[in-house]
């Protein structure tokens, strides 16, 4: 471009401010025939403008923007020595670098908004869900407080005591205005005066029994089975059927709540009080059950027993024992040897008393009486036993 020229004049320069640009005007020698004429020409745009550019690209990509920044540099100074062609190479290269370097800048600056924008839109989204779940319960907690108060309120007009004995009101008629409900229940807890955890694996037994007879077991109506470890007060629900509440008018039914608390075949907790429950019309209160902790010992046998008991006397006199359900009105189900049939067979202990025919699991009652299970059968069972 300009390596073809011979320059024999001074430059001068001057700013253009109309168009920002700074140029440089340069008087050159033409040879026209036999004489000479002098020429002002203009140059090309001072490499100021690079360096500026440059500079303003490399805030987009700083590691990009100095390679433009260097071309620019380079053409300042070529420029400022007097080299105009590598000046203008110099130039062009650093232009062509910061326009790069502002491209990859606005790209890279557009992904990194945009994952921005995404990251807050979700983060905002899961806000909103989280707040709409929040008054969605705080609605329905409004909704139960207002149910419950209301149930509180009606239940107010009845009297009774801690045995949920049955309500006096004056509009009901003999058998009581819940009493046709479709499903009554009981509830209640279970207490003690131990507050420590229940063992890992522990069973416990809550049963609604019938009472009414005294010297037949007593007949379970339904029965709650819970596992796990538990600490005191144990809630509980049991649900039971108005068929099989038995409405005589000549007698009178007695119902009541036994429990019993079991690890692996031992007896650890049982209520050896008389917790009785009036279920027509359904219980209103809440029964509270007290457990009492009884010691436990291991005997021979796999299966540990619930009380501790005598030293165990010879096989004979405990297989030809009757079954004794002892004076307390728990309902624990155990075995005893029927010298009569032979067989083992099933009854319900009271928690308490008794004698030695009483076995934890039907293995254990066969082996202790095997002896006489198996003289009975070799007599046709046509031996008579001496009671």
């Amino acid at each position: 471009m300009f390596g073809s020229r011979a320059f024999t004049s001074t430059q001068t320069g001057h700013r253009c401010t109309s168009s920002a640009k700074f140029t440089s005007t340069r008087q050159i020698e033409n040879d026209i025939g036999d004489r000479y004429r002098i020429d002002e020409v203009e140059d090309e745009t001072h490499p100021k403008r690079s360096l500026a550019c440059s500079l303003i690209s490399s805030v987009c990509c700083p590691i990009l923007g100095i390679i433009a920044i260097f071309y620019a540099v380079r053409a300042v100074r070529a420029h400022s020595q007097g080299f105009y062609a590598e000046a203008t190479i110099f130039y062009k290269k650093a232009i062509r670098w910061s326009l790069i370097t502002f491209i990859i800048g606005l790209v890279l600056g557009s992904i990194i908004a945009f994952t921005f924008f995404v990251k807050t839109v979700l983060d905002h989204h899961i806000h909103t869900t989280n707040m709409f779940s929040i008054v969605i319960l705080a609605l329905l907690s409004s909704v139960k407080a207002q149910y419950y108060n209301h149930h509180q309120q009606q239940q107010q007009q009845y009297s009774y005591n801690n045995l949920n004995l049955r309500p006096f009101h004056p509009q009901t008629n003999a058998f009581g205005a819940q009493g046709m409900q479709q499903n009554p229940r009981v509830r209640g807890n279970l207490i003690s005066d131990d507050t420590s955890m229940l063992p890992f694996g522990s069973q416990i037994v809550v049963s609604l029994a019938d009472v009414s007879l005294q010297d037949v077991a007593s007949r379970p109506l339904n029965t709650l089975v819970l596992y796990g470890s538990y600490r005191f007060p144990i809630p509980f629900e049991i649900p039971y059927s108005m068929a099989q509440v038995q409405i005589n008018s000549n007698s009178i039914r007695q119902y009541a709540i036994q429990a019993r608390i079991e690890k692996d075949g031992q007896l650890l907790y049982i209520n050896d009080q008389y917790t009785p429950v009036q279920l027509i019309p359904a219980p209103i209160n809440p029964i509270n059950v007290f457990m009492k902790k009884i010691s436990t010992s291991t005997f021979p046998g796999n299966f540990g027993t619930y009380t501790p008991r005598p030293p165990i006397m010879n096989s004979p006199y405990i297989c030809l024992q009757n079954p004794d359900i002892g004076p307390c009105k728990a309902s624990i189900e155990q075995y005893f040897f029927n010298a009569q049939l032979g067989s083992c067979q099933i009854f319900f202990w009271g928690g308490c008393g008794g004698n030695q025919n009483r076995f934890n699991s039907l293995s254990e009652c066969e082996r202790t009486c095997s002896f006489y299970r198996r003289r009975m059968i070799t007599n046709n069972a046509k031996q008579r036993w001496i009671k």
